[in-house]
């Protein structure tokens, strides 16, 4: 079951046992589990079948060459990293695609605007989820995270546990680190976001250059059946490149679909934030409690995306007033 649709070499062993988890930590392994063995920067997991083995663990996935000669059942994969991701998928039986998917991914804006999303989505009576550089919250539980966008295990994990929650939508960050490594392969966002793009994250152990960091954000968008974009920034033809969805784009742009017509800088008793003005596919006034250009951005993008997904405008207007 959880090998369905991935590519593998049965080493030794039989594939007729029960796996009663999937651990790439070995520190975390527990009996009858399956040992994922990533290679990453400072540690290679490949190190540590013996340890995993002595704990329990009944199966072993390796990506390179190695003599197992314990009793256990030994699969070879391409890529462990990117398999993890399937296998994931695969064992938590796609929560994904049991809940409306939306992922942002940028330099800058990513969690504002979740947020965003997330309460004008609750202001329609909607439940969401939300993962990202503030930790993970599904209904009243709140989980740390170390990075932006988890390791693809964890992910799975906790879109399993929001479908279990009956939560409907689930807001992600998606950080060009976890596109590029193959944390959300296999996954299918229904609304994918570009907030804007700025030198970052480029040196040892992330990107090695500026154009595999842009390369890297722009892979949602092979991943996304709706491309939401900054059509302002300088690099969303690249973003746009390879792409896979249909576009829908915001900015000051003459050409967007829904436009930045004007914004003025509002300082009231209990209120500080913009008035913003749109113009194309939805013309009229938003209040954002949040000053800032930057915010009137992270703000349109989240009314063109909550407007696709079909929320009432009176719902955006009341939620972005008060976020």
């Amino acid at each position: 079951k959880i090998l369905n649709n991935i590519e593998y070499e049965l080493i030794k062993g039989s594939l007729d046992i029960n796996i009663t988890d999937l651990c790439y930590d070995s520190r975390k392994v527990t009996k009858d589990c399956a040992f994922i063995c990533l290679e990453g920067t400072q540690v290679d997991g490949h190190d540590f079948i013996d340890t995993a083995i002595k704990k329990g663990a009944s199966t072993i996935f390796i990506e390179k060459d190695i003599e197992v000669s314990q009793p256990v059942t030994v699969i070879k994969l391409s890529n462990t990293r990117k398999d993890l991701s399937l296998l994931s998928i695969n064992y938590f039986d796609n929560p994904a695609s049991k809940l409306t998917m939306i992922g942002i991914t940028g330099t800058k804006g990513k969690t504002t605007t979740s947020w965003m999303i997330k309460n004008i989505l609750e202001e329609e009576g909607k439940k969401v989820g939300v993962i990202g550089t503030m930790g993970v919250f599904i209904g009243n539980n709140h989980y740390e995270t170390i990075n932006t966008t988890p390791e693809s295990y964890e992910i799975q994990k906790y879109l399993s546990e929001m479908v279990n929650q009956n939560i409907e939508y689930a807001v992600m960050e998606v950080s060009s680190q976890a596109l590029k490594v193959g944390r959300v392969e296999g996954m299918t966002f229904d609304y994918g976001i570009f907030t804007n793009l700025t030198k970052d994250h480029i040196g040892e152990g992330e990107h090695e250059n500026m154009e595999d960091y842009i390369y890297s954000k722009s892979l949602l968008f092979q991943k996304s059946k709706h491309g939401i974009l900054n059509i302002d920034d300088k690099h969303y033809q690249d973003m746009t490149k390879n792409n896979t969805c249909d576009i829908h784009t915001f900015g000051k742009n003459k050409e967007a679909d829904l436009i930045i017509n004007n914004i003025k800088l509002l300082r009231k008793e209990h209120f500080i934030g913009l008035e913003l003005h749109t113009k194309g596919l939805i013309e009229d006034t938003f209040l954002v409690n949040t000053p800032g250009e930057f915010s009137a951005y992270n703000a349109i993008s989240a009314i063109l995306t909550t407007k696709l997904i079909g929320c009432k405008l009176e719902s955006i207007k009341k939620a972005l007033s008060k976020v």
